[in-house]
């Protein structure tokens, strides 16, 4: 994927739920079909956008924010 296309995070907004005591962390997962929805979508237009929510999480597990992340996809080949 990543030598045919170029991925930006091209913007977040955040909703603080809870201040954090500790480390955080945070885990974005892309599953394959949506990737194959992606590049087929690529195939008839130059870029795609998509918006994902991912949840930061402290060493409890307890979510203290929610980002929503919209992702720019673009074919290397459009360039």
């Amino acid at each position: 994927f990543k030598n045919k296309y170029i991925l930006w995070d091209k913007s977040s907004t955040i909703r603080f739920l809870k201040p954090a005591r500790t480390s955080l962390i945070a885990k974005i997962k892309i599953p394959d079909d949506e990737f194959d929805a992606i590049q087929h979508e690529l195939k008839h237009n130059e870029s795609v956008e998509r918006t994902y929510t991912i949840e930061w999480k402290d060493n409890a597990g307890n979510i203290v924010a929610q980002i929503d992340k919209v992702l720019y996809f673009k074919n290397k080949k459009a360039l």
